[in-house]
């Protein structure tokens, strides 16, 4: 719905995002988001949201230049949602799907990594 580079995304483009899924009868999403500025918006999302599951959910190179890693994490995180059982926010990215507090980007190596 939003349609542009997480480096130009702001916190109107978090506000109508958190708005959207305010006024769903859905308990679960998947947000495709930028890796640049993921976390930002996750934890923005982990701040008004207690009973709702959201997967962000991206690709380290843009889906016209390598689709096989964008469609492979959204594989990953369809799968992840419809599994989840507990409410929260969630990064899936490189094969790994966490509470967004406990997954980073790794700009050296190019992936994401989970952290303690």
């Amino acid at each position: 719905v939003i349609y542009k580079d997480s480096l130009d995304m702001n916190m109107d483009d978090r506000k109508m995002l958190a708005k959207i899924i305010m006024e769903s009868k859905d308990d679960t999403f998947i947000v495709v988001h930028g890796t640049d500025t993921m976390h930002m918006s996750a934890e923005f999302l982990s701040e008004i949201f207690e009973d709702r599951k959201i997967v962000f959910v991206g690709a380290m190179k843009p889906f016209e230049i390598d689709a096989i890693e964008a469609s492979f994490n959204l594989g990953m995180a369809i799968g992840f949602a419809k599994a989840l059982k507990e409410y929260g926010v969630y990064i899936c990215m490189s094969g790994y799907a966490e509470p967004w507090k406990n997954i980073q980007k790794n700009t050296k190596f190019g992936k994401f990594e989970v952290v303690s």
